[in-house]
């Protein structure tokens, strides 16, 4: 099994510090063999890393797909200061004023086929003013101005097998904080 994290739909100045994906390697299926081994496994449980991005090195195969429709001479989109930054990116397709507001930053896919208990957690932040029209997330030319020309929002995403992607986590406007989902399980 694979995963595939897309946080994704990005527009404006995105900041994700850490991108990361863990599980818990002490996995069962039966509540009996759980309960026996519950004071052995209490002391010894812990999280591992199956793969991380801090943008501080090399890049750990990730893609990216911006686009910048008004030609601002300050768009920008990748890493810098040690995280990946979005600035001024209105996202395809391109609208009579503004974007579309779709936009991504993809991973690679993740083996994930010998765990379970598998979390996703993606920090991350914002730095000016941002704006959010109530009723998203927006994905193509509305023609509404405010959606199209002012709207920023991060949407994330997941998918496992090259399935559906599902959102896990949409955030409008100026946040700071971590998206997560957890209990994703490998075959």
């Amino acid at each position: 099994m694979t995963i595939q994290n897309k946080g994704s739909k990005l527009t404006s100045m995105l900041k994700p510090r850490l991108s990361q994906i863990t599980w818990n390697p002490f996995c069962f299926s039966s509540k009996a063999i759980l309960i026996l081994f519950l004071a052995f496994l209490a002391g010894t449980t812990h999280a591992q890393i199956i793969w991380q991005e801090d943008f501080s090195g090399a890049n750990q195969g990730w893609t990216q797909n911006f686009t910048d429709c008004d030609g601002t001479p300050a768009s920008f989109a990748g890493v810098q200061n040690s995280r990946f930054e979005v600035i001024d990116m209105e996202g395809a397709p391109c609208c009579t004023i503004g974007g579309g507001n779709d936009n991504e930053w993809l991973t690679n896919p993740i083996d994930i086929s010998n765990a379970c208990n598998v979390s996703i957690s993606v920090d991350y932040g914002f730095i000016g003013v941002f704006e959010c029209e109530p009723g998203g997330p927006y994905f193509g030319c509305t023609n509404n101005s405010t959606i199209d020309n002012g709207h920023d929002q991060i949407v994330f995403y997941y998918s496992l097998d090259g399935g559906p992607w599902v959102q896990f986590q949409y955030i409008c406007g100026g946040q700071t904080g971590t998206a997560t989902v957890s209990g994703l399980t490998g075959e």
